[in-house]
């Protein structure tokens, strides 16, 4: 996060006379849109704490999602798209979809990456209702980009408390780029919020027994790989969470030679192992039945998965692209008569790229500065919209926003660290998503990248700032009042506050 918080700052220097020659034509062309932006962070600003101030969490929770949705709706209306590359051909093909012809799924796209197929159907079922439109679509990236701030407010107040929850809600639904990115046709967002809401299955109490919670999560988990396969990242990391957490637990319990004391503490120990199996047994019988499914019915004889496996990692360790979609990686294999054979090249290529270890190193620091650095693309998806001025305002805003989250992130996670007190059987919650923010970063050194990518990270970067800003307010309060009135714990930061992650919630 350090290190991302210094590359993006370093990045806004280098492009800081394009942004600014952007804002300038805008106070030339139109002064007065200037102050219209000003008025509008600030009513914006003002919202965000009228909202953070509300007494009732039920109301704070349907306001923010009612803010979130405004905010995307009005952008969808305001900035007309249309969808361009990968996005435009897989709308193309849910149009077909929906008049009943399935024999886009012979295209060599759908061949070699099949998981794109169930993202298809979904489009295809919106066109179906609502016609052949992306509009209809747009609407509902609002809609889940706004859910899943509710989602990150809920994961906020499980793991440091309900002021820190309300600020992580309210820093997610008003990032620039989760608000532009509504007009972009990606299966991001339907899959960022199934995953995160299995997040919440896991951390939170719900007030469910422990293989409910499992169920849930695993069928969380199932929907959102059925649109983006984040499972070979996120699956790893549960099962290892939970032999952590069973570790744990063991290790902490009171046992002896004593059968009274052993078998107690073991099956202690066993419950978070039982939980953790039947999260990964109900993603496998959901993935697994959707793509049998499929095949029952005839749309596609393949499974949903990637035929092209290496596909990913020669993008990735190419030096020259820097990790990025090249066409001359493309043209390589243009000419090699099946998939088979083009597979056997891929792999030598990877393997050779690899071993060159004097270019990798390098690769691995320019990627890390593309992804965590670059400033947002969201206007080059945005394709059919011509607003220089905007553009450059919307750049400035998120890199402004970007340093802002990553800097609080970095505080909270500091201080989270330094004042966890450890209370509870379990180990701390923070740890899954963090581990998971980690080995998404470490996968991303040796895969394709493009920054939208890091979209993924972007929630629980939220968590982990609005714990930071409530340390900082919090300290900085305290730092003006007399030291009469100081002292006491930690309070409500929620490090160290009323509520433990797997205990109950009910702070209000």
């Amino acid at each position: 996060m350090a290190l991302g918080f210094f590359v993006t700052l370093k990045a806004l220097v280098q492009n800081e006379q394009g942004i600014a020659s952007g804002l300038l034509e805008l106070g030339r062309s139109a002064p007065e849109r200037l102050a219209l932006f000003g008025m509008a962070a600030a009513a914006l600003v003002g919202t965000g704490v009228f909202l953070f101030r509300l007494r009732s969490s039920v109301r704070f929770v349907v306001g923010l999602f009612c803010f979130a949705l405004a905010i995307r709706l009005i952008w969808v209306a305001s900035v007309p798209t249309t969808p361009v590359s990968d996005f435009e051909f897989m709308f193309n093909m849910a149009v077909k979809a929906a008049r009943g012809d399935f024999s886009f799924t012979e295209a060599p796209y759908y061949v070699r990456w099949t998981y794109q197929l169930p993202f298809t159907l979904y489009e295809a079922l919106v066109i179906k209702l609502f016609g052949a439109h992306p509009l209809p679509l747009k609407v509902l990236n609002a809609f889940w980009q706004s859910a899943l701030a509710g989602i990150v407010y809920a994961l906020g107040r499980a793991l440091f408390g309900d002021r820190a929850g309300r600020a992580a809600g309210l820093v997610y639904a008003l990032y620039p780029s989760t608000i532009s990115t509504v007009s972009v046709l990606t299966n991001q967002h339907p899959a960022d919020f199934f995953f995160y809401l299995a997040f919440c299955f896991f951390l939170c109490d719900l007030r469910l027994r422990e293989r409910p919670r499992a169920i849930a999560t695993g069928l969380a988990l199932a929907l959102g790989e059925l649109f983006r396969p984040y499972g070979p990242l996120v699956l790893p990391v549960i099962a290892f969470f939970g032999l952590f957490r069973a570790a744990f637990v063991w290790l902490s319990s009171e046992r002896s030679a004593s059968e009274k004391r052993f078998w107690p503490a073991l099956r202690k120990a066993v419950i978070p192992l039982e939980t953790t199996a039947w999260v990964l047994i109900v993603f496998w019988l959901v993935t697994s039945a959707a793509g049998l499914a499929l095949n029952a019915a005839g749309v596609t004889p393949y499974s949903l998965k990637s035929h092209d496996p290496y596909w990913k990692f020669v993008v990735g360790l190419n030096p020259a692209s820097s990790g990025q979609y090249a066409e001359e990686d493309l043209r390589r294999f243009a000419d090699l008569p099946t998939l088979q054979a083009q597979l056997e090249v891929e792999k030598a290529l990877v393997l050779k790229r690899l071993l060159d270890v004097d270019a990798l190193l390098p690769l691995f620091w320019r990627k890390f500065c593309i992804l965590w650095g670059s400033p947002d693309a969201t206007f080059w998806w945005n394709h059919g919209v011509h607003r220089p001025a905007l553009e450059a305002a919307l750049k400035a805003a998120e890199r402004a926003a970007f340093l802002f989250v990553t800097a609080s992130a970095f505080v909270g996670l500091v201080l989270g660290m330094r004042r966890q007190d450890g209370r509870g059987p379990w180990p701390d919650g923070r740890m899954l998503l963090l581990w998971i923010v980690l080995g998404y970063a470490a996968v991303h050194l040796v895969i394709e990248i493009q920054v939208r990518y890091r979209y993924f990270a972007l929630p629980t970067l939220s968590i982990l700032a609005g714990a930071g800003l409530v340390t900082v307010t919090r300290a900085l309060r305290r730092a003006g009042e007399p030291s009469a009135r100081r002292g006491g714990s930690c309070g409500e930061t929620g490090y160290a506050g009323k509520t433990h992650p797997e205990q109950s919630v009910k702070e209000r």
